[in-house]
């Protein structure tokens, strides 16, 4: 299985600047929990599973597969992959089994780490596009969270494709320092929703975790709350309504995601040292 995976990587090596990668399976790595100066990356696809106990098949389309990345000094890059298994709702001591996915969703799967390896470790600006996986047969009834380990890891329930990319506009989506007043904008301020529906009761409940920033100028400064336009809430909100009709209803909506709103000018680079979610290796995530 991992010579398809290393093969969609190689024909994609010209994209990676002719950089040597390799790519390896490992199923103890954990979301939001990378070596450090490593990447994360979280994506997701159909694939089949098959029980090793009663030989039952089923197919899904909330297949989460975890990466973690990192480009050393030589430019030499390692990539880890974690796809998390499913098990059989029949058998009453089910194991948890691997996917299989097919040719073509591993393709996808490696072109959209491709282009997240390009905007994180060689500052390329892409833009916001995934190509869509590839869906075959028939899904019968809902996702079940008991016999899913990214659900069971609290995984599941975001975003296939990681966090939803920040909104941000630097005039009105900005920070102001509670000791000096300065106030300043950012282009990278960072949104982490997490959602659950519960198919009993009807009851959906999402959380919302908005990181922050601190003054550069003060010697103690404090982390500050974000303030977002109000175009740019909306921008938020339409992108995880998306989400959450794809997540927890099924639709297939696409990979088209709404910008944010930009104006106004932002000075320097974006400081790690200051940002909230720099330092618990968020801010490098892409969508």
């Amino acid at each position: 299985m991992i010579s398809l995976w290393n093969s969609s990587l190689q024909e994609k090596a010209s994209d990676l600047h002719d950089d040597t990668w390799s790519i390896e399976m490992d199923g103890t790595i954990e979301e939001n929990r990378p070596a450090r100066d490593w990447h994360q990356y979280i994506s997701g696809s159909f694939a089949q599973f098959k029980c090793s106990l009663c030989k039952k098949g089923w197919g899904s389309k909330r297949v989460n597969v975890l990466f973690h990345f990192h480009l050393n000094r030589s430019n030499q890059g390692t990539i880890k992959v974690r796809r998390f298994k499913q098990k059989c709702r029949r058998c009453n001591e089910a194991k948890w089994e691997d996917p299989n996915f097919s040719v073509e969703n591993i393709d996808v799967l490696v072109e959209r780490l491709v282009r997240n390896i390009r905007k994180k470790c060689y500052r390329e600006d892409l833009g916001e596009t995934n190509r869509s996986s590839v869906f075959e047969g028939k899904i019968n009834g809902p996702h079940e969270t008991a016999h899913c380990e990214a659900c069971q890891k609290g995984i599941c329930s975001q975003l296939i494709y990681g966090p939803i990319r920040p909104a941000c506009q630097p005039q009105t989506n900005r920070f102001k320092c509670s000791l000096c007043k300065r106030i300043w904008p950012s282009k990278r301020v960072q949104v982490v929703f997490h959602f659950h529906l519960n198919t009993t009761t009807k009851q959906g409940t999402i959380k919302v975790r908005r990181y922050k920033q601190e003054c550069r100028r003060c010697n103690e400064p404090q982390m500050e709350d974000p303030n977002f336009s109000e175009d740019n809430i909306n921008v938020l909100l339409d992108r995880l309504v998306d989400w959450i009709r794809m997540r927890c209803y099924g639709e297939d909506l696409g990979e088209k995601i709404r910008p944010s709103v930009f104006r106004g000018k932002v000075n320097g680079p974006h400081e790690n040292a200051h940002c909230e979610a720099c330092k618990e290796g968020i801010c490098n995530q892409a969508n």
